[in-house]
C-alpha cells in the first residue's frame, strides 16, 4: 500500500464530512420550509485493500481506505404521503360543500330575525290582523307594505342563489386552471428528475416539488399515482392518464346551454366527460347542481302557490270600493312574483270582504287560514312553515359539512404529525449532527497534517 495512502484516507474524510456538514445547513436553512423532506447522508466505508486472491500475500489484514458518501436521501414515508392524499381530497370536497352552504345560509340570511322566514310569518300576521280590523287603512298598509317585503325578499333571495350558482360556475372553471398548471408542472419536473437520476444523483428538493403538487391536487379531484423504474410520477383520473413521463393532459370545461351555462368537466382531447367522486370539485359540482337548484326550485313552488292561491281566494272577495275578481299578486315564480299593480295604487282593492260590508273580514281570515294550506303533496309542509322547513334544512346540511370538514381536520393534522415527526427539521438533531461533522472534519485535518509531518522526515532524512 502507498507510503501517501493515509493523505488520500483523510482527504476522503474531509469531503465525507464537508458534504454531510453541507446537507446539515441545506436541512437547517429549510426548517420552516413547507413541504421539505429532512435529507441525511448515506456514508459507507470505501472498499478495503487488498482484495483476497491465491497470489496475493500474507499480512495481518485487509486495510481500510476510508469512508465515501454513497448518497443523500431525503426520509420520507409513502404510505403516509398517500393517506394523506386521501383524506386531502375529502377535506377539499367537505370544505367546498361547507363553505357554499354558508353562503347559502347567509343568503337566506339565516339565522337571524330579518330573514325570509321572518318575512313570511310578518305576512301571514298582517293578514290576521286584517280580518279583525278590515276597514282600517292602517291594517290595509301594513298588509300590503308586508306583502311588498315578502315578495321583494323573495325576487333578492332567488337572485342571490343563481348569483351563487354562477360563481360556483367559475370556481369549478378555476380549479380546473388549476388542475391543468400542476399537471403541466409535475410534468416539466418529471422531465429533470428523471435527467438527475440517470447522471446517478439524487433528485431530493425537485421530488418535495413533486410531491407537494400531487398532494395540492388530490384536495382539488380524485387521483392515483405511481412512480415508475425510471423515477418518473404517473398521474390518472378514473384510470386515464393525466400525466406520463413529461407529459400531460388537460382537462377543459364545456358550456352546456340545456343547465342556464353551467360548465361540464371533460378530457380535453378525447371530451369524455369527468365526474369528480371527491376533493373540491366534487363539493363544488354537487351543491351547484344539487343544492342550490333544489333551494331554487322549492323557493319557485312556493313563490307560484303564493300567486295561485292567494289570488284565488282573493278575487272571491270584495274591497272597500266594492271592488271584486281582482288579483292580490302577479307573476308565476320567485323571480317575477310581485304586489298587483292594484293594490299598489289602492288600499281599498284589498279584498277582505265575502258580503261587500266594510266590517266583514270573513276573506280576509281565509286569506290568512292559507298559511295552514300545504304545499307540497306528501311533504307535510304548509304555507306558513314551508320556508321554515327549508332553512332547518339547509342547516341541517350545513352542520353535517362543518361537521365532516372539522373531523377530516383533525384527521389530516394527525397524519401531518406524524409525517412532520419522521420528515420534518429538527434543529436541535442538526445541530448536534452539524458539531458531530465538524469534529470529522477536524479529525481528517489532523490526520493530513500528521501524514505530512511523516513524510517530511522521510523526505528529509533521505537527502542526508
Amino acid at each position: 500500500m502507498s507510503t501517501f495512502s493515509g493523505l488520500e484516507i483523510g482527504n476522503r474524510a474531509l469531503h465525507a464530512n464537508q458534504k454531510a456538514l453541507e446537507v446539515t445547513s441545506h436541512n437547517l436553512s429549510n426548517a420552516g420550509t413547507p413541504g421539505y423532506s429532512r435529507q441525511v447522508v448515506d456514508m459507507s466505508a470505501t472498499d478495503p485493500y487488498t482484495y483476497p486472491s491465491f497470489m496475493g500475500g500474507k499480512g495481518a489484514g485487509q486495510i481500510g481506505t476510508g469512508v465515501e458518501v454513497k448518497s443523500i436521501l431525503r426520509v420520507r414515508d409513502g404510505l403516509i404521503d398517500e393517506q394523506i392524499r386521501k383524506e386531502n381530497g375529502l377535506l377539499g370536497q367537505w370544505e367546498g360543500t361547507r363553505d357554499t352552504l354558508n353562503q347559502m345560509e347567509m343568503v337566506m340570511n339565516e339565522p337571524s330575525n330579518a330573514g325570509l322566514r321572518e318575512s313570511v310569518d310578518q305576512f301571514w300576521t298582517s293578514l290576521e290582523e286584517l280580518s279583525i280590523h278590515p276597514h282600517e287603512e292602517a291594517t290595509r298598509s301594513a298588509v300590503r307594505q308586508q306583502a311588498i317585503t315578502l315578495t321583494e325578499d323573495i325576487n333578492h333571495s332567488y337572485k342571490q342563489l343563481k348569483d351563487l350558482r354562477y360563481n360556483l360556475n367559475e370556481q369549478v372553471k378555476t380549479q380546473v386552471s388549476e388542475v391543468n398548471k400542476y399537471t403541466s408542472q409535475i410534468g416539466e419536473l418529471n422531465d429533470q428528475i428523471v435527467k438527475v437520476f440517470s447522471m446517478g444523483e439524487q433528485p431530493n428538493d425537485l421530488l418535495d416539488q413533486r410531491d407537494d403538487l400531487l398532494e395540492k391536487i388530490s384536495k382539488i379531484i380524485n387521483v392515483t399515482a405511481f412512480t415508475d423504474k425510471v423515477g418518473q410520477l404517473n398521474v390518472s383520473i378514473g384510470g386515464r392518464a393525466l400525466v406520463v413521463g413529461a407529459n400531460h393532459y388537460e382537462l377543459t370545461t364545456q358550456r352546456n346551454d340545456e343547465d342556464h351555462g353551467m360548465v361540464k368537466i371533460l378530457w380535453a382531447e378525447t371530451s369524455i366527460q369527468v365526474e369528480p367522486s371527491i376533493g373540491i370539485l366534487k363539493g363544488l359540482v354537487d351543491v351547484r347542481d344539487r343544492n342550490l337548484p333544489e333551494l331554487m326550485s322549492n323557493l319557485d313552488e312556493y313563490a307560484g302557490a303564493i300567486v295561485t292561491q292567494m289570488n284565488e281566494v282573493h278575487q272571491k272577495g270584495f274591497g272597500l270600493d266594492q271592488s271584486t275578481g281582482n288579483d292580490f299578486f302577479t307573476g308565476t315564480n320567485a323571480q317575477d312574483i310581485s304586489v298587483a299593480e292594484e293594490i299598489l295604487d289602492d288600499l281599498n282593492k284589498i279584498a277582505a270582504s265575502a258580503t261587500g260590508a266594510p266590517g266583514n273580514g270573513e276573506v280576509a281570515l281565509e286569506l290568512a287560514n292559507l298559511k295552514q294550506q300545504k304545499l307540497l303533496v306528501g311533504s307535510g309542509a304548509n304555507m306558513g312553515d314551508f320556508i321554515g322547513s327549508l332553512v332547518a334544512k339547509l342547516g341541517i346540511e350545513s352542520g353535517v359539512a362543518k361537521t365532516k370538514c372539522d373531523n377530516q381536520t383533525l384527521l389530516i393534522n394527525h397524519l401531518s404529525s406524524r409525517r412532520e415527526s419522521i420528515s420534518g427539521v429538527s434543529i436541535d438533531e442538526e445541530l448536534t449532527n452539524m458539531m458531530k461533522y465538524q469534529h470529522g472534519y477536524n479529525a481528517a485535518a489532523k490526520v493530513i497534517t500528521t501524514v505530512d509531518e511523516m513524510l517530511e522526515v522521510i523526505i528529509n532524512g533521505l537527502k542526508r
